[in-house]
């Protein structure tokens, strides 16, 4: 399994002569069953939010595991802000790391708050490790929007649009890589790079048409499960047979 289109099948091919059949698939974090909607109700209203109320899900970390993000912190609170003046839509803060390594996002979420000019409409998901949780919950948004790579696996695979915006050469190749299966309105903004109002109009292209840009996905997301699937069924058919044999 690829985490992207493009890179990591050209990495691979370009090792030399393979002695096995190689298939680009979409990431293992796909096929992971989501927790039911009424389930998810709970933990969206434990956060702070009405459960028949949009959102979006937002992520940033304190870490882009090639440097701090610290200072990166008052350019995604003011991205956050001109979010929730222009959408009117709740920004729910979702964790996805809890140690050192990667640093503990709900310290992170707090700091950005603080930053925030409207931090009443941004609220956080209560620490879980239930990935069908987290999944569930982020298959309710409107959009995802920020650093994390599984927060934008878990919403694509479930139809729901993503505005990536990263910082680092280690999230460089994940967010392209990820958005190269999908295309517009889906995007990458280097936050280094890229301008508030740059971030701002994507979102808002995204969210002018979203049920196109649902539909855009689900077809992605079915050509990439048939690939899976394909590949799950050739792996099952040369184990029979060596059983058989």
């Amino acid at each position: 399994t690829f985490r992207d289109a493009k890179f990591s099948a050209s990495f691979s091919r370009n090792l030399g002569p393979l002695s096995c059949r190689m298939e680009v698939v979409g990431d293992e974090a796909f096929s992971l069953p989501a927790a039911d909607p009424e389930r998810c109700a709970v933990y969206i209203r434990k956060a702070g939010l009405n459960p028949d109320q949009e959102f979006m899900a937002v992520h940033w970390r304190a870490t882009d595991f090639t440097q701090e993000t610290q200072s990166l912190y008052p350019k995604i609170a003011s991205i956050y802000d001109a979010v929730v003046e222009k959408t009117g839509l709740n920004l729910l803060f979702i964790p996805m790391s809890y140690d050192v390594h990667s640093q503990i996002d709900q310290d992170c979420y707090v700091e950005i708050r603080d930053m925030m000019k409207r931090p009443e409409n941004f609220v956080s998901l209560g620490v879980t490790y239930d990935t069908g949780l987290i999944k569930g919950i982020i298959g309710l948004a409107q959009l995802t929007l920020g650093l994390s790579y599984h927060v934008h696996v878990f919403g694509l695979s479930q139809k729901v649009p993503a505005v990536i915006i990263f910082s680092g050469q280690y999230y460089y190749f994940k967010s392209h890589g990820l958005v190269d299966f999908y295309g517009s309105p889906n995007a990458v903004h280097d936050i280094e790079k890229s301008s508030m109002m740059d971030v701002l109009l994507t979102v808002m292209h995204c969210l002018a048409d979203r049920a196109k840009a649902s539909h855009s996905i689900a077809q992605v997301n079915a050509k990439l499960l048939k690939t899976n699937d394909l590949s799950i069924e050739l792996l099952a058919k040369m184990l029979k047979e060596k059983d058989v044999e």
